[in-house]
């Protein structure tokens, strides 16, 4: 069922391109298949072996760690305008 999807998602995408493209004679099929086949290849090795797995691992680490240091950064520069809750006396305390 996912694979029909992605045929209706492919072709979908497809003909909207299609429709609006002013040069339709200047598509290149032949080389659109190939980056296709590329692409299917690329994303198997990447998601379903285990040496794409540790990379996109890898990668994904990378990142995480990226963001900690932007948050580090953002806390540091905007740290202190941060608005904090303060205590408000009670409405029992104000009649006394």
């Amino acid at each position: 069922m996912n694979f029909v999807f992605l045929l209706t998602g492919l072709a979908f995408v497809f003909g909207v391109s299609w429709i609006f493209s002013n040069g339709r004679d200047q598509v290149r099929y032949k080389k659109m298949a190939v980056l296709f086949g590329l692409q299917l290849v690329i994303s198997y090795l990447c998601l379903h072996t285990s040496g794409g797995i540790s990379a996109l691992t890898k990668v994904s680490h990378f990142f995480s760690w990226l963001m900690d240091q932007a948050a580090g950064g953002v806390d540091f520069v905007f740290g202190g305008l941060m608005i904090k809750l303060h205590w408000a006396p009670s409405s029992r305390q104000l009649n006394n």
